[in-house]
């Protein structure tokens, strides 16, 4: 199964990652202010 992202890793992130926890669900959180490495382009 796919993971879902979030993005922001506030209280709406947390909340979503317990839920899916029992389901199996893999909940990535995207931080607005880190940018993840995935995101980032190289020149």
């Amino acid at each position: 199964m796919k993971p879902v992202w979030v993005l922001g890793n506030g209280q709406l992130g947390n909340m979503l990652q317990q839920a899916a926890a029992p389901l199996a669900i893999s909940v990535n959180r995207a931080g607005l202010m880190t940018p993840h490495r995935s995101c980032q382009t190289t020149r």
